[in-house]
């Protein structure tokens, strides 16, 4: 599970409100700008998107750019000029340790979430902030890393099953922040058979690892109501 360290705010520490500094864990990942375009009658989907290619022109089409990295300052800089983002969105968006959060700015809503995905092999759950800047034709998502729970609503934007593909970009806001939520539930359930099968061992015989874990994973479960 990642956990920010106190040197982050040490470094935040006497800088002015909507500078833009990182702090969450270190990464060396590569940014990366994927975007998914698209109206009721079909989908553009685009990897490796330069940023300069970027298009908000309120043409009917709905965008989706999804951006992988917001440790580098420049690269968030370059995005927020395109679309005239407010200094304290900038800085939130690199601050990982964020509250879950709506917040309005002028044209665009602001959302950050938390991420969860549970890794069996280590039975840990990896915590991700994830922002949403949403405007009236457009959305952007802003990613620590490679891997997220969105798939199953790219998959609905290519297939146009159901109606996202002929909503507003709020309908596609609406359905990102219900994938996050769902998966919470996805990952209470494995929680909870981890706690059936120590029950079952704990009827026959307990032991002091059984105990630890019982722990542990009830520490995992408070992770998620907070």
């Amino acid at each position: 599970m990642k956990r920010l360290t106190k040197d982050g705010y040490r470094r935040k520490k006497g800088q002015p409100p909507g500078t833009l500094l990182h702090i969450g864990g270190q990464t060396d990942a590569v940014v990366s700008l994927s975007a998914i375009t698209y109206d009721k009658d079909g989908f553009i989907e685009k990897n490796n998107v330069s940023i300069d290619k970027l298009d908000l022109e309120n043409d009917g089409f709905i965008k989706w750019y999804n951006i992988i990295g917001v440790h580098n300052a420049e690269i968030i800089r370059d995005i927020s000029q395109i679309i005239d983002l407010h200094q304290l969105i900038m800085e939130d968006i690199m601050n990982t340790d964020q509250r879950t959060k709506m917040e309005l700015y002028g044209d665009c809503l602001f959302t950050v979430l938390k991420m969860l995905r549970y890794e069996k092999g280590d039975q840990e759950i990896d915590v991700e902030q994830v922002s949403l800047v949403s405007g009236e034709n457009y959305l952007f998502s802003f990613q620590e890393e490679a891997g997220d729970v969105f798939d199953y609503v790219r998959e609905r934007i290519r297939s146009g099953k159901g109606k996202i593909r002929s909503m507003d970009s709020d309908y596609l806001l609406y359905a990102l922040i219900d994938a996050v939520i769902d998966n919470y539930f996805v990952i209470l359930e494995y929680l909870d058979e981890e706690i059936n099968y120590l029950e079952e061992k704990i009827i026959s015989a307990i032991t002091k690892e059984d105990l630890e874990e019982i722990h542990r994973i009830k520490s995992q479960l408070l992770i998620i109501h907070r």
